[in-house]
């Protein structure tokens, strides 16, 4: 889950708007890109926050902050 502390941004004088999109992003056929990553990389917006997996896809076509939280998943599988 991504909280963003909107009081700190209105503190900051920070101007916002909110957008829902839930598609992260994913490279079409022709080489432009979907959801989130997409609107950032046509400059439609300035930042995304989102529980967005880093990807050297990614990458290549727009800027990640240094993540601050990591999760990781594990899989237990009883063996016979």
């Amino acid at each position: 889950m991504v909280e963003v502390d909107f009081h700190f941004l209105s503190l900051v004088c920070f101007r916002y708007s909110l957008h829902l999109n839930t598609v992260y992003g994913s490279e079409l056929s022709d080489g432009s890109w979907s959801g989130m990553v997409g609107e950032v990389q046509r400059q439609e917006y300035d930042m995304a926050v989102a529980g967005l997996t880093v990807t050297p896809q990614r990458e290549t076509v727009i800027d990640f902050t240094y993540p601050y939280w990591f999760k990781s998943i594990g899989l237990l599988i009883k063996v016979c």
